[in-house]
């Protein structure tokens, strides 16, 4: 195998810093908290390159969790709380909005056997939408969205 087709990745690696996040709490979008949420997500007017937002199915089954990186200078509104999030490694891969994640999950668990790296159970898988999302949905009949997989150095 040569230098470059070792390079040649479908997944990337990040480390998220253990950090506060602010949270919708368990819910379903169009409801409650998480209408509040999107409201004052939408209102955020201060926004790196990449956004800070992670959706994961909510610890209630058929829900769902939204979050976003808190800043203390954020003024978070009554409803949505701010909660400590455990940081650590994840395996990031790409595919469209609403992708079959079971194929995306085969790809990750192909490159961490390469890698002697395994899911860490103990922390939420979660999904962010990229930015430019009607763009990109005009162009590819979908957004893209990457999809985040906590990982760990593997025993084996």
């Amino acid at each position: 195998m040569g230098a470059e087709s070792e390079w040649t990745e479908k997944v990337r690696i990040y480390r998220i810093p253990d950090c506060k996040m602010v949270t919708s709490g368990d819910g379903l979008m169009g409801q409650g908290s998480f209408t509040l949420f999107h409201e004052w997500f939408s209102r955020q007017t201060v926004f790196p390159i990449y956004s800070f937002d992670f959706l994961r199915e909510g610890d209630e089954p058929g829900t769902l969790n939204w979050n976003y990186v808190h800043d203390d200078r954020m003024d978070v509104p009554d409803g949505l709380e701010v909660v400590d999030f455990m940081g650590g490694y994840y395996a990031v891969v790409t595919g469209r909005d609403g992708a079959d994640t079971a194929a995306l999950h085969g790809i990750v668990d192909e490159y961490l056997d390469r890698h002697r790296l395994e899911i860490d159970g103990s922390r939420p898988s979660f999904g962010h939408i990229l930015s430019g999302y009607e763009l990109i949905k005009e162009t590819l009949g979908k957004g893209q969205m990457d999809y985040w997989f906590p990982i760990r150095r593997s025993d084996a």
